[in-house]
């Protein structure tokens, strides 16, 4: 199967510039992923480093996402730990849609990841490569990334006492990647706490005045929209964040430029840096929010929250 190579983006990296040219994955034709030997060969253009499961030692859950299962490895190369993210996919892709659905996800957030102006920012997840068969006898394929020892943004807020300088460096970290992103085409689509991770020991060019010793990076980019310029590509895409970070405009209905979901990742960011100073509690648990009149918040009886 042919597949639109990261040989087409400019090797120097231009403002507002697409990561693809469809939504999602571009797959010439509407080709779809139908199998585990596809998403392979979907992925090997990418120029992803291919990893072998023999050089993976200790694998101890991480965590389960609704696209990955996730493992803490040790490289053996490297003595250091990674993150294995094992890609959820049935084998017999019975349910198609869902099946579509998983594989574009898991595909976009490669695609996101590999794009060179994206690729070596400090303050977005790095992808050091993919593979297959962790274990003897399975093909199940998997993907590499550092590994954040700290957790996610909300678990290391919830963790301890952070100081006011520290979530404001934090805050700032997250913006920078955010503006890194939009620079280069993309709107994130689902930004939150939970998205972004959480790595120690790390100092953060640009984070003003204020200091910390761990570094935040956006991860998660399963969701996220990419455009070609100003005016958007006119590829029908939607803006499929968390119901509770979404921006007003997305309740109604409206039909939304591409490029007005950079507006809306914006919303988000808003959102996120009240639960950084908050401590990791989500906003719409905080009683200067529910004190609001109810009809001027964001409802649906149908979505749960934790």
């Amino acid at each position: 199967m042919n597949v639109q190579s990261f040989s087409v983006w400019s090797s120097r990296p231009q403002p507002r510039t697409l990561v693809s040219c469809s939504v999602g994955f571009s797959r010439p034709g509407g080709a779809k992923v139908r199998s585990l030997q596809d998403l392979l060969r979907a992925i090997q253009p990418l120029n992803v480093r291919l990893c072998a499961a023999s050089s993976l030692r200790n694998p101890q859950k991480a965590g389960e996402g609704a696209s990955y299962t996730v493992f803490r490895y040790t490289d053996v190369g490297t003595n250091e730990a990674v993150a294995v993210k094992q890609i959820k996919l049935a084998q017999d892709a019975s349910n198609h849609d869902a099946h579509q659905d998983r594989v574009d996800c898991v595909l976009k957030d490669i695609e996101v990841m590999c794009h060179p102006p994206l690729a070596q920012h400090e303050n977005i997840l790095t992808l050091l490569g993919y593979g297959w068969g962790l274990r003897q006898g399975d093909t199940i394929p998997f993907i590499v990334t550092d590994y954040a020892a700290c957790g996610t943004l909300r678990d290391y807020l919830r963790g301890g006492t952070i100081p006011m300088k520290s979530k404001l460096a934090l805050c700032s970290q997250v913006a920078c990647g955010l503006n890194r992103l939009h620079w280069a085409g993309v709107a994130h689509g689902d930004l939150k706490l939970e998205n972004v991770l959480v790595f120690p020991n790390r100092t953060i060019e640009g984070a003003g005045t204020y200091e910390t010793d761990v570094t935040a990076k956006l991860s998660d980019f399963g969701h996220a929209c990419l455009f070609r310029n100003e005016q958007g590509d006119g590829a029908v895409q939607s803006y499929r964040g968390t119901f509770w970070y979404l921006a007003p405009e997305l309740h109604d209905g409206s039909s939304l430029k591409t490029v007005e979901f950079l507006r809306c990742d914006v919303w988000a960011l808003g959102l996120l840096c009240l639960e950084v100073v908050w401590d990791g509690s989500k906003y719409f648990h905080l009683p200067e929010i529910t004190s609001l009149k109810p009809m001027s918040l964001p409802f649906r009886s149908s979505s749960k929250v934790n």
